[in-house]
């Protein structure tokens, strides 16, 4: 049984997935290598000025970051805003200017667990390939909020027509494992997709198999056609550092030049 802390716990596997070395790490958080020793084994209890230190060395988004503190007993280096908020006005028009920068192809805004904030007009239209938008959402999340992933692996969602389910399924669980300790909504929702039957729960264990690709396509089988994109991932933040939430836009390219001509003639 493992009885170190869950800091110490945490420190390491994110250490392990950046592919540090204990002296890499503690070098960069300008700590010596057998302090970052003591704290990983949980001899040892950081400071608050270290702890941040830690979590700027390891790169981690502002959800992690803040969720990496609070195992270490501090308050959040990113105080949270919702999207709504009057003070993230600016953030809203900018994200708005990203996602219609996009156009013709689709974009989408979402938080930290997949929660859909906004979408630009593509992204409606390549959801209207699938049948009536309205109706999916509704097949998929009964009256619950849109959520990005649970569109794409749900099996009455995108996934009944992925050709690569596997391949995108294993991908995003891996993604959403990752990132699930920054709260408890993303990891009750990887326990709910692991309830539909279709993904292996194995899936979902950070570390488990190899690394995905940097970039690959999702190939999706319409009618007698066959459509494949990629997406690529924007983290808002600002000159002042990242922004609290976890938002993000998802901008979606053709991967071939018969879904881009496709994805065109949608725009139209």
């Amino acid at each position: 049984m493992d009885r170190r802390s869950p800091f110490a716990i945490m420190l390491k596997s994110r250490r392990h997935e950046r592919r540090l070395s204990q002296l890499d790490l503690a070098m960069e958080a300008g700590i010596s290598q057998r302090h970052l020793s003591f704290l990983e084994s949980g001899r040892s209890k950081p400071g608050r000025d270290v702890a941040a230190r830690l979590a700027r060395a390891l790169r981690l988004a502002p959800e992690l970051a803040n969720a990496f503190m609070a195992e270490a007993g501090f308050a959040p280096i990113f105080p949270a805003r919702a999207i709504t908020d009057a003070a993230m006005a600016p953030v809203r028009s900018a994200a708005a200017q990203v996602l219609q920068g996009h156009m013709p192809y689709p974009a989408v805004l979402v938080d930290a667990v997949g929660d859909v904030l906004d979408a630009n007009v593509a992204f409606d239209a390549a959801l209207s390939l699938f049948g009536d938008p309205a109706e999916l959402w509704d097949r998929t999340h009964e009256g619950r909020q849109q959520n990005l992933y649970r569109l794409t692996l749900h099996p009455a969602g995108t996934a009944a027509a992925l050709v690569n389910f596997g391949d995108v399924a294993r991908a995003t669980l891996q993604r959403m494992a990752r990132e699930g300790q920054a709260g408890p909504r993303l990891a009750a929702l990887i326990e709910e997709i692991g309830r539909w039957g279709t993904i292996d729960p194995a899936w979902a264990s950070p570390g488990w198999g190899p690394s995905p690709a940097p970039i690959f396509a999702e190939r999706y089988r319409i009618g007698h056609q066959m459509l494949s994109i990629f997406a690529v991932t924007t983290r808002l933040g600002t000159a002042m550092g990242a922004i609290a939430g976890g938002l993000r836009v998802e901008s979606y390219f053709p991967a071939d030049h018969r879904t881009q001509k496709v994805m065109e003639r949608l725009e139209r």
